[in-house]
């Protein structure tokens, strides 16, 4: 318990220093922020479902920034083919010239507007990231250790874009849904807006990628008793699973069989509830740890079918529904 409270305690303070350096360019955004940790902490990927102009770029440069990780930003279209994430092409006095493409040269990479990138390859970036593997002009490439894509859906305006295959959005950690600001935090983030681009700051580190996946090898280690098959976690987040994919309300298969979500969203559920309990300081995962990590772990990992839309249902409503039906009957320990 010395070693826990030490390296939280330890945490707490550079997670703090982290996001002070970042309000000096980013404002109301804590949430997302502190969610993006979470994913690193899981070792996870992060889909983002907001319209345009909520500053996403901007946060995502600055948690690059105070984490000392490499950034990259690919804005996607039907146009953009798997090679253009790993090599860039340019004019030479002689010729072309080929240099690593930003899939290569980024810790984080910013996958923006993800739904009108063509299918394959959207595969291709999840499943470089993934298996931490690309190709540079024919040679394999190892990818950093520390990785992380961090992909953007537009809802609003959804010409020329594809959906987003369910195998795809099932490697998603969390997807986290950014809000429009109420009224009082706009005219916070609008004071403050002008006086922000006057001021070209360089932000301080708080962290190496090398301590922040050292991090998650001891949370995963300090909480491994949730991952087996008899603890209280490993059943709830199946019969929550269970539960949505028997509701009636998601796509099935033509076989009849719930389509989603799957297996993973189960792991995924254990892997965000790990993360809330050590954010909250708590040695024990408890059951308000599952159920908040539930919405970000499964709101990407199924489909509504249309008895569901024309209901007015939505995946948190499913969510949320699922969790007061399915009981914690196990002993919390």
């Amino acid at each position: 318990m010395a070693e826990f409270e030490r390296t939280f305690s330890e945490f707490l303070v550079k997670y703090e220093a982290a996001r002070s350096e970042i309000s000096k360019v980013v404002v109301g955004l804590d949430d997302l922020i502190r969610d993006i940790f979470v994913a690193m902490l899981g070792k996870g990927h992060v889909l983002l479902e907001s319209a345009p102009g909520l500053g996403k770029t901007t946060t995502l440069e600055a948690v690059a920034s105070v984490i000392d990780a490499r950034f990259a930003k690919l804005t996607f279209n039907a146009n953009i083919m798997p090679d253009d994430l790993t090599h860039i092409v340019s004019p030479h006095e002689v010729g072309l010239r080929i240099d690593p493409g930003p899939l290569l040269n980024a810790e984080i990479f910013f996958a923006n507007e993800l739904n009108r990138g063509a299918e394959k390859t959207q595969s291709y970036l999840m499943s470089a990231m993934e298996e931490g593997e690309s190709y540079y002009r024919g040679e394999r490439v190892r990818l950093p250790d520390f990785r992380m894509v961090i992909a953007d859906i537009n809802p609003v305006e959804t010409t020329g874009t594809y959906q987003i295959p369910e195998a795809l959005a099932d490697r998603f950690l969390m997807k986290i849904r950014i809000n429009f600001p109420e009224s009082a935090m706009l005219n916070r983030i609008t004071a403050s807006s002008e006086d922000r681009k006057m001021r070209e700051l360089e932000l301080n580190t708080a962290f190496s990628t090398a301590e922040l996946l050292g991090y998650a090898s001891d949370i995963f280690e300090w909480y491994r008793p949730y991952t087996k098959e008899d603890s209280w976690l490993v059943k709830y987040a199946g019969a929550v699973i269970s539960w949505i994919r028997e509701s009636g309300w998601v796509v099935r298969d033509p076989d009849g069989v719930p389509a989603s979500p799957s297996v993973r969203g189960a792991e995924d559920i254990k892997t965000v509830a790990r993360i809330y309990a050590f954010f909250d300081g708590s040695r024990v995962i408890l059951p308000k740890h599952a159920k908040r990590a539930a919405y970000p772990a499964l709101r990407g990992k199924f489909f509504l079918n249309r008895e569901a839309i024309a209901e007015g249902l939505t995946h948190d409503k499913i969510i949320a529904t699922a969790l007061s039906e399915v009981p914690v009957t196990e002993r919390v320990t």
